[in-house]
């Protein structure tokens, strides 16, 4: 039987280039896919002949590396797990090679794998990039290795559902009126213009817009002030009126020359004149984890 390693087999990683230069700065905030690959014919053979002694199938990754010792005990098998190339995809391209820093991102990269339709999850890897993998590593792939801080995963359903749980605090504590549906399709909608074509997550402007995207509540507020209450169809509601409701025309970035602030631009028009109203807020991306420096506020458009 394949031993499993304890949590503690598993130690905290430096990334080599953090210890080479002393510092990180290379970071990665990136929304895509996990995906476990078998690095060689070996690995693979390894794990057909534990699925076939655990009764389960052998690409069926969850099910292998959680396995029950007992009807009460499961067991997480890292041994098992630390064998694998787990890869982040974006866009249906393998972008970046992905590496546990302890057994909390091992568990975490698991987990992944326990929905087997993937057409509507979403992993949102956080953590720093370091040298290209060595092409022996994986069947020749030569990607970013990406040393993992923090792995959030779950249906982007539940994303959307969260950020409108949030909304509808924020409304009722102001007194006003919000409409579920139409949040649900205001978030959708916004993260759709935001979100796609995906992006690598590498560069000041990328993790600055998939931080708001995330996390920010403030920016799908005023996106739900400016459209309007909508109907499934992306058009205004009979309730709202046509003459006051604006589309959000473009996103735009500023980056400051002195430091790693990234100024995100919503322009706004409105539907039937060409009317526009403007926000921004300031986002500083300086460290691993960008948050908001300037909450979001009127822009004069130039």
């Amino acid at each position: 039987m394949t031993a499993s390693l304890t949590q503690a087999a598993i130690k905290p990683q430096t990334c080599p280039m953090m210890a080479a230069a002393g510092l990180g700065t290379d970071y990665l905030y990136a929304f895509g896919i996990v995906r476990p690959i078998f690095p060689s014919k070996d690995v693979e053979e390894r794990f057909k002949a534990v699925a076939k002694q655990r009764k389960v199938q052998y690409n069926d990754f969850y099910d292998i590396l959680t396995w029950k010792q007992s009807p009460s005990d499961t067991q997480p098998d890292y041994d098992l797990a630390s064998s694998l190339c787990w890869l982040l995809e974006i866009d249906d391209e393998p972008l970046y090679y992905l590496k546990p820093r302890s057994w909390v991102e091992m568990q975490a990269l698991i987990e992944t794998q326990k929905d087997k339709d993937k057409s509507q999850l979403y992993s949102l890897v956080i953590g720093t990039r370091g040298p290209l993998s060595p092409p022996q590593l994986c069947h020749g792939l030569e990607l970013p290795m990406v040393w993992i801080t923090k792995l959030y995963y779950g249906h982007l359903k539940e994303l959307i559902s969260y950020l409108v749980s949030q909304m509808e605090k924020i409304l009722k504590s102001q007194d006003l009126l919000s409409d579920n549906d139409a949040l649900m399709t205001v978030v959708s909608d916004l993260i759709n213009d935001l979100s796609f074509p995906p992006n690598r997550g590498e560069s000041d402007r990328d993790r600055a817009l998939n931080y708001l995207v995330f996390a920010n509540v403030d920016m799908y507020i005023k996106y739900y002030d400016m459209v309007g209450i909508k109907s499934t169809h992306g058009q205004p509601s009979a309730s709202s009126s046509l003459m006051d409701s604006f589309y959000l025309l473009r996103v735009k970035t500023e980056s400051s020359s002195d430091k790693r602030v990234v100024d995100v631009i919503f322009v706004y028009q409105k539907r039937i004149t060409d009317e526009q109203q403007a926000f921004y807020c300031s986002v500083d991306v300086t460290g691993q984890f960008p948050f908001v420096k300037t909450p979001l506020r009127p822009y004069t458009i130039s």
